[in-house]
């Protein structure tokens, strides 16, 4: 006995076929509901499965989707992690580690030595 997919399922797969037709961000959209539809169905066969086979199943897609994610917000998160950079260089939260021609800049390992030797420096 085969059973029916259930309607998480079934709306990651049209969500799936609909981008594929569509064009703005109706493409944009529609993959990003085939996604969240296909996660909420892996959790539920991973956590309410009825056998091994369909917690196996849920695993897989659950962990399937973890890493397409990560990889597809991997270069927005180092993006950002460079802005954030950039952005407290120019208050000053702390100095650069490399000089602007690309070498050690030892302003830091002096300050942490100075420190060490007892002597404050700012």
């Amino acid at each position: 006995m085969v059973q029916f997919p259930n309607a998480p399922l079934i709306v990651a797969f049209l969500a799936g076929r609909v981008a594929v037709r569509l064009h703005g961000q109706g493409h944009s959209d529609a993959p990003a509901i085939s996604y969240l539809a296909l996660t909420v169905w892996a959790y539920a066969e991973l956590v309410h499965g009825v056998n091994w086979f369909r917690h196996l199943l849920g695993l897989a897609c659950v962990v399937s989707a973890v890493v397409h994610q990560a990889v597809a917000l991997a270069p927005l998160i180092a993006a950002g992690l460079a802005s954030l950079s950039r952005a407290a260089r120019q208050v000053g939260a702390y100095p650069p580690l490399m000089s602007g021609s690309g070498e050690f800049d030892g302003s830091l390992r002096e300050r942490v030595d100075g420190h060490a030797a007892g002597e404050l420096q700012t």
